[in-house]
Order: C-alpha cells, then sequence, then structure tokens
C-alpha cells in the first residue's frame, strides 16, 4: 500500500538505486565496489527476504479476496434485461484489461529497454573509433565518457535485469487467481451471484494494474539517470557522424591539418537568391558552399550546383548573434561582423536541419578565440612549429596580426591589407 502511495518500501530498489547514484557522481566507478553494493552485501540479501515476505502477503490477500467473491457468488437469482446488458459489456470489458494484463505483467516495456541500452553501450566505443578514423579530432572527452559509461552499465546490468525478472514473476502469480474467478464466472452467469463475482475481478484486475505501473515507475526509476547519459551520449555522436555525412557529401577540400568542427545545411541571405548549401566550421575557416539545383520550373529541369561561394580564417569574425526568427522562432539565424580576411563586411546564414542558432554562435565564438583545447588527434609537429615560429606583427607597418590558426599558409593585415607568408 505504502509503494502504490509512491514510498519506498524495497530495500533491494533502494540500494540498487543508491548504487547507481554513487556511480554518477564518480568519475571512474570500480565495478566490484558497485556490484558489491547491491549483490554482495547484507543489506542486498535482506532486501531480497523482504521482497519474499511482500509477495506472500499480497497472494494472501488476494486468497482472502477470492474467498470472499465465491461467497458472494453462491446468489443463484437470475439478473434482469438491463442489469445483463450491463454485466455483459463489463464482463467484456475487464476480459480485454485481463489480456492486456498477461502481456504487461512481464514488464516487457523494461525489458525491451533494458536489452536496448545493453546493446547501446556495448556499441559506442566502435563508434567513437569510427569518427576517429574517419578523422574527427575534436570532443575528446568522447572517450573517457564512453568508458565510465561502460563501467557503471556493467556494474548494474545483471542486478537490474534479475530485480526485473523477479517483480515479473511475482506479477504473473497474481494472474493465476483472476483466471480462477474468470471460470467461476462463466459458471454462474449472469446471475447476483455473478454480479458479485464480477466486482470482486474487477478489483483485483485494478489492483493489479496499480501493481504493475507502479513495478515499471520503481525499475525505471533506478537506472533513469544512467539511461539519460548513455542515449546523450549516442545523440553526440549521431550529430558529428552527420556532420561527417555533409562533409562527405559536398566532397569539400580542408587543408593539410585543417580539422572539421561542426557542419550544418545552411541557406545565405546574399540579398539576391539566397543560395542553399552547407556551411562548414573547421578550426581555420568558415566556408559556405552552395549545393543545390538551380534553374528548371515545378521540380523539373535544372542543374546540381556545388560550388564554394566563400570562405574566411574563422579569426576573421569579429562578431556573432544568434537569432530566432519566423512563426515560433523556427529559423535558426546567424548574423556576423567581420573583419580582415573576410570576403564581406557583414553576413546572415540560416542554419538548417534542426541546428541550433545559438549552439553555432557559442562555437563559434571559442573557435575564433582559440578556446577549444578538446583535440583528440593532436596535430602534427611540424605544424605546432610552424605555429611557435609565425610572426605575430606586419613585416610592412608594424600592427598586430590577427590570431594565426592551425594550417594556415598566410595572414593579411587588417591595417596595411599586405599578405605576410607564414
Amino acid at each position: 500500500e505504502d509503494a502504490l502511495k509512491g514510498g519506498s518500501t524495497n530495500p533491494t530498489a533502494d540500494a540498487l538505486s543508491s548504487a547507481l547514484g554513487g556511480a554518477a557522481k564518480t568519475e571512474k566507478p570500480k565495478k566490484s565496489g558497485l556490484a558489491a553494493a547491491m549483490i554482495g552485501s547484507k543489506q542486498a540479501m535482506e532486501a531480497r527476504q523482504a521482497r519474499k515476505e511482500k509477495t506472500k502477503a499480497v497472494a494472501a490477500g488476494m486468497m482472502a479476496k477470492m474467498a470472499a467473491a465465491r461467497e458472494a457468488a453462491k446468489d443463484t437469482k437470475p439478473l434482469d434485461e438491463a442489469q445483463v446488458a450491463e454485466f455483459e459489456s463489463t464482463k467484456s470489458a475487464l476480459r480485454r484489461r485481463y489480456d492486456t494484463l498477461i502481456r504487461d505483467v512481464r514488464l516487457t516495456s523494461v525489458q525491451n529497454d533494458l536489452a536496448r541500452l545493453s546493446q547501446v553501450t556495448s556499441a559506442l566505443p566502435q563508434k567513437v573509433q569510427a569518427l576517429r578514423d574517419r578523422g574527427y579530432a575534436y570532443r575528446a572527452y568522447f572517450e573517457n565518457k564512453v568508458q565510465v559509461l561502460q563501467e557503471q552499465w556493467d556494474a548494474v546490468d545483471d542486478e537490474l535485469k534479475a530485480y526485473q525478472d523477479e517483480e515479473a514473476a511475482a506479477l504473473e502469480e497474481a494472474l493465476q487467481p483472476i483466471s480462477d474467478l474468470f471460470t467461476d464466472l462463466a459458471e454462474r452467469g449472469a446471475t447476483q451471484g455473478g454480479q458479485a463475482l464480477l466486482a470482486q475481478i474487477e478489483q483485483l484486475v485494478s489492483d493489479l494494474e496499480t501493481r504493475v505501473d507502479a513495478a515499471n515507475d520503481e525499475v525505471e526509476g533506478m537506472y533513469n539517470a544512467l539511461r539519460r547519459e548513455i542515449d546523450q551520449m549516442e545523440r553526440q555522436i549521431k550529430e558529428v557522424e552527420k556532420w561527417l555525412e555533409l562533409a562527405e557529401e559536398a566532397e569539400i577540400s580542408f587543408a593539410p591539418n585543417e580539422s572539421l568542427y561542426m557542419a550544418a545545411k545552411a541557406e545565405w541571405d546574399d540579398g539576391a537568391d539566397k543560395p542553399e548549401g552547407f556551411l562548414f566550421l573547421t578550426d581555420q575557416r568558415l566556408i559556405f558552399q552552395q549545393n543545390e539545383k538551380v534553374g528548371g520550373r515545378f521540380g523539373f529541369g535544372g542543374k546540381r550546383v556545388a560550388e564554394v561561394l566563400w570562405e574566411m580564417p574563422v579569426s576573421s569574425v569579429e562578431a556573432v548573434e544568434a537569432e530566432k526568427k519566423g512563426l515560433l522562432g523556427g529559423k535558426d539565424m546567424l548574423n556576423m561582423q567581420l573583419g580582415s580576411g573576410a570576403p564581406f563586411a557583414a553576413l546572415t546564414i540560416e542554419v538548417k536541419g534542426g541546428e541550433d542558432c545559438r549552439e553555432w554562435e557559442r562555437h563559434i565564438r571559442r573557435m575564433a578565440s582559440g578556446e577549444t583545447d578538446e583535440r583528440a588527434i593532436e596535430p602534427s609537429p611540424e605544424m605546432l612549429e610552424q605555429l611557435r615560429n609565425a610572426p605575430t606583427d606586419c613585416v610592412v607597418c608594424g600592427a598586430v596580426l590577427p590570431q594565426i590558426q592551425a594550417g594556415q599558409t598566410e595572414a593579411e593585415c587588417r591595417y596595411c591589407g599586405s599578405v605576410v607568408r607564414l
């Protein structure tokens, strides 16, 4: 009864949830410590015993209700016509609810979710390595985060499945008394006794539905926080996979030692044709490639255009501001003020495909200011040596040159316009 009101009466669940909570705060949890906390401790053994006693108590309560139901069912007086119609309707509805319970007591949704998370977690290292093999150099935290998530999941996976199996077995046991009462109901038929029996069946079905809902919530509550972290990791990997796919589709050429940071489908507001294509942010440049079919009418004819319309050193972005426009803020706009090395003084571009302009603003700012110290693939020693030896002042007018980016081969002085070879 306390469990149905929301209070926890399950020591096993409490111990498991506590272990998961502890794992979430530990950078690299030790599997042995977590496993001991859940299945090797005296607390876990006591919890299992408490669960058995609780199951016995629930079974005893059901048997008492069954006895009362059979006693009330002895009245064989038939129902009148209106009562019969209501009786048959209620019986059919209860039968459908019971058939649904036959499936739900197995906690199938939880079972499937645990299987999915096991599969996702085991595949994470290979997916991250595939990103590195394709040349993605950033988000260095991927490897460590995947390792921590695997250790946490390995520590709790078996115990979660065992706990789910125990809950499902206890719930399945509660089905048999209801099935027996349906058999009795078929014998009694539409009588006063049958109507009393039907009311008891309805009560037992409602009680079991509540227990199933509570069991689902309880098991899911034990691993919700860890599930969110695993699902977030999978989304982050898919995001980078999408960026790499855009770069491959565009067949964009990057300079030696230049690394892609992020990419998006985009539309450049040039004040005229508003070409559509791809926007790429690398550790050196901001690039817009037109990539669309132009000409033709009503979807017929025309030709595919794939051409870089502009590129600029990312350091030339002096200011960037995200703006949500359109109905309900559905258009993600970037407004930029540009300096030396850029082909324009300002530009506006819409990022598409579900990209958030605020995230783009944040990362363009970070890249332009050199704050992206998150490489997983280190630059070559030759490039580092080039950066160390690069001039900081213009050889013509003495002004300070723009910040040099990795792989950059020249820099333009924003004051006198001279180009300094690096």
